[in-house]
């Protein structure tokens, strides 16, 4: 399987006042604040229409509020 090639991506506006980013630990079910960093990178498991079915296909239409 082939990557995509790079992305560039943009800069925010250092004026703007954003929030902390929160993941749930899954081990643990805390919230835990993310270090603050200038880049972030996430993989997210999505449809693999060319094989079989798996539980993380589920995982793209359901959402725990």
């Amino acid at each position: 399987m082939k990557s995509w090639a790079s992305v560039e991506i943009p800069k925010l506006n250092n004026s703007l006042n954003l929030p902390p980013i929160s993941l749930t630990n899954s081990k643990t079910l805390k919230k835990e604040v993310v270090a603050k960093k200038d880049v972030y990178r996430m993989y997210v498991c999505g449809i693999t229409p060319y094989d079989a079915t798996h539980l993380g296909h589920a995982a793209t239409y359901l959402t725990l509020i």
